[in-house]
């Protein structure tokens, strides 16, 4: 197995690694590995589940990450294991659907608006790209052709497109065609936990995953993931907008339903300040009287909103549709409750428990890897995702980085905590957070628990740096370009503003300079709103560690994300910074990996901070000759 390893030098925490899948394929098992930056987590996983490929013990590697950057890492991986080994190992990747779409606007659509709409398309024969790609349930010449061409090399996704736009052939029928033939597939979680999508996407492209090895990338998402896509969620704004669509395009007869479900969700929310349960049959007896007649009313809506796709780019009617379809499911890892805003009410179906979609997929499959920086504690993501225990292997690995390249600290001497949220507390944060970017000599980072909480306290910031700020309602290009800034100022140094449940707390790279200091000011707690106190209640009754697993864990989890966003590489230097007095309570403490040396601050913090980049100066300085 050592001989396919792709580099010139192996880790011995990759040689376990490999070890461990390798064992637990062949036994037919599973493995949950939290290993940090560096360990070489791509190649140490897709070895040994390649050498199991070359055995003919399973057929397939399903390789799952959600960032497209890592797309681009697992195909250079296999790419260097067939050229080191002389083989030729034939790789699949694809994106979701939407993102591969060559009409106009596509990705500007919400998931399910752009289901159906592709679904009218090709209905209707609407689509020019579909039609140039299939005809007669067969591909075209053309299509044939690129596939062709195409499955001569590595081809990404970004290759397929463009070569796809070029005929006007659909990026996403010629991927499939790909997938059909290949060894290895690099996809989103969508094409295997997502019903919906995975029936289609295993018929389409061949795939029997009791056969497959299924690797998943930064598998801390995992939960929640799953959790997504068994939740559903209405409000009164789509609801008034159904209403109006359904007159535009005189789908009349589902309006009088509309009404009664608007009318139902102002009765359930009446009274109540912020939010709270509700119970299943409560919502029901306000609509319908019989089962019967409830599912005539969701399938005329559902009917209306198909052809309501036809004409228009989003179906309100279908999201209502949708919502109605999975309310009477079952209560079990379940929670339905009532949300008031301005202007707005929002009623809840929302999963709890991971485990009732993951277990169904664990049964069908071969073996599963889970891997992440991370994944702690192991045994809670062993449990909430339903893996029994004597039938999936848990490892952890050290950082390889060397310490003298870090410094991390504690400060304990603010909180984020509710209840302590004043004006004074926001000075003392913006005081030290001021001092640390004094200190730090180059770009940092700060991560807060909320977009509110950081603009509190950045009224108080005094800094001469540029201060460069994520916000949730930024497009994918606002942050390419907000990140690019970033790291064009890194030579006089700036401050990105950030929250520690954002897309920049763990989808970004900012390797070297463009990154030397990291605050991760506060801790991330969840609100503990209806949702969380059931989640708490849900996992404290099924394992006995609710708060653990369901408040704490998390938490820690994803301040330790964040904090990943500093030391990249074996050369990078930088400073992590940990801001809120829990962070040295025994809860929160026993949470941070075992070989980080934190130093507890209070006070000499930025002397300290100082005194680090000024060593690390030194060593740089060339020897007298």
């Amino acid at each position: 197995m050592i001989s396919l390893f792709p580099f010139d030098n192996i880790r011995e925490p990759q040689k376990h690694f490999m070890e461990t899948v390798y064992k637990a394929i062949s036994e037919k098992k599973h493995c949950i590995v939290s290993a940090p930056t560096g360990v070489g987590k791509t190649a140490a996983a897709l070895v040994p589940a390649v050498k199991h490929l070359l055995e003919k013990k399973v057929k397939r590697i399903i390789f799952l990450t959600t960032r497209h950057t890592q797309h681009r890492i697992a195909i250079e991986t296999i790419s260097r294991i067939n050229e080191k080994n002389n083989i030729s190992l034939k790789i699949g990747d694809i994106i979701g659907k939407r993102w591969m779409c060559s009409q106009p606007n596509a990705d500007k659509m919400r998931s399910s608006d752009f289901f159906e709409f592709c679904k009218s398309l090709r209905k209707s024969d609407r689509c020019e790209f579909y039609m140039n790609t299939r005809k007669n349930s067969g591909f075209t010449n053309n299509a044939k052709m690129v596939v062709s061409q195409l499955e001569k090399t590595f081809s990404n996704v970004e290759r397929i497109r463009e070569f796809s736009s070029e005929l006007r052939l659909c990026p996403y029928e010629i991927a499939i065609e790909i997938i059909r033939g290949a060894d290895v597939i690099i996809c989103d979680y969508q094409y295997i936990f997502n019903a919906g999508i995975k029936a289609g996407f295993l018929k389409k492209s061949g795939i029997s995953l009791s056969e497959s090895v299924i690797i998943v990338d930064e598998a801390h998402n995992l939960p929640k993931r799953l959790r997504d896509i068994l939740s559903a969620r209405v409000t009164t704004r789509i609801i008034k907008r159904s209403i109006l669509q359904a007159k535009r395009y005189k789908e009349n007869e589902v309006i009088p339903h509309l009404v009664k479900v608007q009318d139902a969700m102002n009765f359930l929310s009446h009274n109540i300040e912020n939010e709270k349960k509700v119970k299943k049959q409560d919502f029901l007896n306000l609509l319908w009287e019989s089962q019967d007649d409830y599912d005539n009313v969701v399938s005329e809506m559902s009917d209306a909103g198909e052809r309501v796709s036809e004409q228009s780019r989003n179906s309100y009617l279908s999201s209502v549709a949708r919502f109605l379809e999975f309310w009477p499911k079952e209560d079990a890892g379940f929670v339905r409750y009532i949300k008031n805003e301005p202007d707005n009410t929002t009623l809840f179906y929302n999963c709890l428990d991971p485990g009732l979609l993951m277990g169904e997929v664990i049964s069908e499959t071969n073996s599963f890897v889970l891997m992440s920086a991370t994944l702690f504690p192991l045994e809670m993501y062993r449990d909430i995702l339903g893996f029994k225990r004597d039938n999936c292997y848990l490892e952890s690995y050290k950082s390889p980085f060397p310490e003298k390249n870090r410094l991390i600290q504690v400060i304990p001497r603010t909180t984020s905590t509710f209840r302590e949220r004043n004006e004074q507390q926001y000075k003392s944060i913006a005081k030290i957070c001021s001092d640390i970017i004094a200190s730090c000599k180059g770009n940092i980072a700060l991560f807060f628990p909320s977009y509110a909480f950081r603009n509190n306290v950045l009224q108080f910031i005094q800094t001469e740096k540029e201060i460069l700020a994520e916000n949730k309602a930024l497009s994918r290009e606002e942050k390419d370009e907000l990140l690019k800034r970033f790291k064009a100022l890194s030579n006089k140094g700036a401050v990105l503003l950030a929250a520690a449940s954002g897309s920049f707390s763990e989808g970004i790279d900012l390797p070297g300079d463009y990154l030397k200091g990291v605050v991760i000011v506060g801790l991330p707690l969840e609100k503990p709103d209806t949702e969380i106190i059931e989640l708490i209640d849900y996992y404290e009754k099924k394992f006995g560690k609710g708060r653990l697993y369901g408040y704490v864990y998390p938490a820690m989890i994803r301040s330790i994300q964040a904090a990943g966003r500093c030391i990249r590489s074996e050369k990078d230097t930088g400073i992590i910074v940990f801001l809120d007095e829990r962070y040295v309570w025994p809860l929160y403490k026993k949470c941070f990996p075992e070989d980080w040396n934190i130093e507890i601050q209070p006070r000499d913090y930025a002397e300290r901070i100082k005194s680090f980049f000024t060593s690390l100066n030194k060593k740089r300085l060339p020897k007298n000759s």
